[in-house]
């Protein structure tokens, strides 16, 4: 891992085996299982340093006897017990249990002020974040590129962005707000450690 500063925020876990999209500025993203390599192999933000290491994660997981007996479990069939491919298998399979259901909102129970919050949401923000999960899996343009900190969004991944005006290629720069909202942190960068 590095100090290096990441362009977005991290998106959220919960319902995230229900999404078709997985990451803000990706749309070939939309396999659990692959989406995992991002943060284990990625460059831009170096988030775990695992580039060029595909056999250690492996490596180091067979060396406990604990996940070595619990993958021969899960997946019975097989020459090598442990595979990075399984490795993600395994962690896309966690993440499709990370339901959120089950919360004062999902029962009408809000507080006053959380009330008073949902209006406000309902009158600034549901026109995009709509649904049982407060996205429509969209990106949507939200108006002129902030100058101080630009940032193409998917446009290095999406032809039809590709145009050369920046103002054209904010369309694509906004990513659907993950449930529930009273977990998530500020917008701003967030630093890695």
């Amino acid at each position: 891992m590095t100090d290096e500063w990441g362009r977005r925020n991290v998106p959220g876990l919960a319902n995230v085996g229900r999404f078709t999209r997985l990451t803000w500025a990706d749309r070939r993203q939309t396999s659990l299982a692959k989406q995992v390599s991002v943060p284990v192999f990625g460059t831009h933000p170096v988030e775990m340093g695992m580039q060029g290491l595909t056999e250690e994660i492996p490596r180091r997981l067979e060396r406990d006897p604990c996940y070595a007996q619990m993958f021969v479990a899960a997946f019975p069939r097989g020459a090598k017990p442990i595979t990075f491919a399984k490795v993600a298998a395994a962690l896309a399979s966690f993440e499709r249990t990370l339901i959120s259901r089950d919360t004062p909102f999902d029962h009408g129970l809000l507080a006053q002020d959380a009330r008073a919050g949902y209006a406000l949401f309902r009158e600034h923000c549901a026109a995009c974040h709509s649904g049982p999960d407060f996205t429509d899996m969209a990106y949507h343009r939200l108006g002129a590129v902030d100058q101080a900190a630009p940032d193409e969004g998917c446009s290095k991944s999406r032809t039809d962005c590709m145009i050369g005006n920046a103002f054209a290629r904010r369309r694509c720069a906004m990513w659907p707000l993950r449930r529930p909202i009273g977990m998530m942190v500020p917008r701003r960068p967030f630093r890695l450690r």
